[in-house]
């Protein structure tokens, strides 16, 4: 991986996390070689390490504004007993982060540190964020900071 001038929170050789339907990647081969150009603010974050797999998930190290967050289990089975099919089932709004990037510069260039930390209550957008499962099928989903709607 080689870094622009521009990216000071990235080292080479570090693994990245990116959405690959986003529209800041760019694919190019040369020769047998297959590289991806893409803008830091479109990275979601880093793992320590190479080879990360889904158990690293957890670990993850988010980028900017972004935030790992990790919701609250919902019961298929309704307060009678009754067991509740998934469509019936309310996708939860609820989570606890478990990790919070730096911040994103502002107009002036100067990093605007995140008011979210980690371990923090929140309330989310429902449709917001990308998610993802741990190898144990645990859900997280990375949102941005203005995907939070409240801290509890």
């Amino acid at each position: 991986m080689e870094l622009g001038p521009d990216c000071k929170s990235l080292e080479k050789g570090s693994t990245v996390l990116y959405n690959k339907f986003g529209i800041g990647c760019t694919d190019l081969e040369m020769g047998d070689d297959s590289y991806i150009v893409i803008k830091e603010q479109d990275l979601i974050g880093t793992f320590p390490g190479s080879g990360a797999t889904a158990s690293d998930i957890p670990k993850m190290s988010p980028m900017g504004d972004r935030i790992l967050i990790k919701p609250e289990e919902v019961s298929n089975t309704s307060a009678g007993g009754i067991m509740l099919t998934d469509g019936a089932v309310e996708r939860p709004c609820t989570a606890t982060v478990v990790a919070a990037g730096p911040g994103k510069k502002g107009e002036d260039g100067e990093l605007v540190p995140m008011n979210i930390k980690k371990g923090d209550k929140v309330m989310f957008f429902k449709y917001a964020g990308d998610k993802m499962y741990d190898d144990m099928g645990v859900e997280y989903i990375v949102v941005r900071e203005n995907d939070i709607l409240a801290t509890m």
